[in-house]
């Protein structure tokens, strides 16, 4: 009898467990689940998304904190690696969100948990969530969206897409303006650097000086008029190296 009692409060202790780590999880996970429609349920979690920068007070119509377009878009996302068609939601500049486009009495936006977002396709772009293991490129980091320009063997290069908000006194009142800087970051092996110059080339690639060099000088109008074609190049010019084993 006694060897009964002691199982029923072991098998009851053991189910009161995993239910409390239950109700831990699914206070977050089921954020989403309140306010989407039902066919969704279960497919995404995240934070209510508050706007500091209300769009009726932008400068114009067209100056906006979001990538390629101020309009929902469907788009491509892989969230925890679940794959996702034709999902509307925008892509945060500001600060780097994926914003999720629903209604509810509550809230109107939902801002997904940019860490179980692997990479998303919007406006026929796609962007990835690098790691940033060495830290090497944590000054523009933020969530660790980039934007691919170019795959390759060896080498790649991806792009940073970053607004920042100015505001300013329109007729006495204020409004906000939306200011975009594109940064640009090469990768080679897994490991990623910022590049903005030769120098940061030189010091990101040093087995590769004689070529940068090399490139530079060739191609040095080219990197004064249109520098995110010339990374591209310069790029693809050392994976063609790499692939023949020639480093000049």
């Amino acid at each position: 009898m006694k060897c009964n009692s002691l199982i029923l409060i072991l098998i009851l202790l053991s189910f009161n467990c995993v239910f409390s780590q239950y109700k831990k999880e699914s206070k977050y996970y089921n954020l989403f689940d309140s306010y989407a429609e039902e066919e969704n349920f279960g497919a995404f979690n995240g934070k209510e998304y508050l706007d500091i920068y209300p769009e009726e007070i932008r400068t114009s119509k067209t100056n906006n904190k979001f990538y390629g377009s101020y309009d929902f878009v469907s788009g491509y996302v892989l969230y925890d690696g679940q794959p996702y068609y034709n999902v509307k939601f925008k892509y945060e500049l500001v600060h780097d969100l994926l914003l999720i486009a629903y209604t509810n009495e509550r809230v109107n936006l939902l801002a997904l948990n940019s860490k179980m977002v692997e990479e998303f396709e919007l406006i026929g772009h796609k962007f990835k969530r690098l790691p940033n293991n060495s830290g090497i490129i944590k000054s523009v980091y933020r969530n660790g969206f980039f934007k691919e320009e170019y795959i390759g063997s060896e080498f790649s290069l991806y792009s940073k897409h970053v607004k920042k908000v100015v505001e300013k006194l329109t007729e006495n009142k204020i409004a906000f303006e939306f200011r975009e800087s594109t940064y640009f970051i090469a990768g080679y092996r897994d490991v990623y650097y910022q590049i903005s110059t030769k120098k940061s080339f030189l010091e990101a690639f040093p087995f590769y000086e004689k070529s940068i060099k090399y490139f530079y000088k060739k191609n040095s109008a080219l990197v004064r008029k249109n520098k995110e074609k010339f990374y591209l190049n310069l790029l693809k010019y050392l994976d063609n190296l790499n692939s023949h084993n020639e480093v000049k």
